[in-house]
């Protein structure tokens, strides 16, 4: 049997896009758990800075702190579980982990930056800041990954500006009713997929 160019062409075509699909699938299978404890994070810590304010810097912190030590399991569970372990600790597999921890870095450098030459900014502004930051980040990721991603990434940035300018009163709650859930959501059906 001879295959036409065209044909040859459609076949290695079909091929791209069925590995850039798996990918992206697998992309979000690694995320989802992440996204479903930050969102457990979120709802928690704005809840309690809604109802208990003189706690929320105590619940934050060691919510923050909880959660990237969590996150950190996580994808290392993740790497060594979900992948070959021959090919997870060559060089490639470390190089990835320290590009993991050099984003870390940025971007912790860029928050404590930012909040260095930014005047004196309330509880709520932070919170908005930081989080239309990680709201931003998804769409990104989304972009470069997967529509899932970016609809994630966008609707939790909606739902950071409503809270702020619709709801001012209540945004923690909000904050954490509504955006806490809808990044726990996302990451279910991310791992949907």
């Amino acid at each position: 049997m001879v295959i036409s160019k065209d044909e040859a062409a459609q076949a290695l075509s079909d091929i791209d896009s069925a590995k850039r699909r798996t990918h992206s699938m697998q992309f979000y299978r690694h995320l989802a758990p992440h996204l479903v404890l930050w969102g457990f994070i979120w709802l928690v810590a704005n809840c309690t800075t809604e109802w208990y304010p003189q706690n929320a810097a105590a619940v934050w912190n060691g919510l923050t702190w909880a959660g990237a030590i969590t996150s950190m399991l996580i994808g290392y569970r993740s790497k060594y579980h979900h992948a070959d372990k021959s090919i997870s600790q060559t060089s490639a597999g470390k190089e990835r982990g320290l590009r993991i921890l050099g984003t870390s870095l940025v971007v912790l450098g860029f928050f404590i930056s930012v909040f260095t030459i930014l005047p004196q900014l309330n509880p709520k502004q932070i919170n908005a800041f930081i989080s239309l930051f990680w709201g931003a980040y998804y769409a990104v990721v989304g972009i470069w990954t997967g529509a899932r991603m970016l609809a994630v990434g966008v609707l939790i940035t909606i739902s950071i500006l409503i809270a702020y300018f619709v709801i001012p009163d209540h945004y923690f709650l909000w904050m954490g009713l509504v955006t806490g859930s809808l990044l726990i959501l996302g990451g279910a059906w991310l791992r949907r997929v």
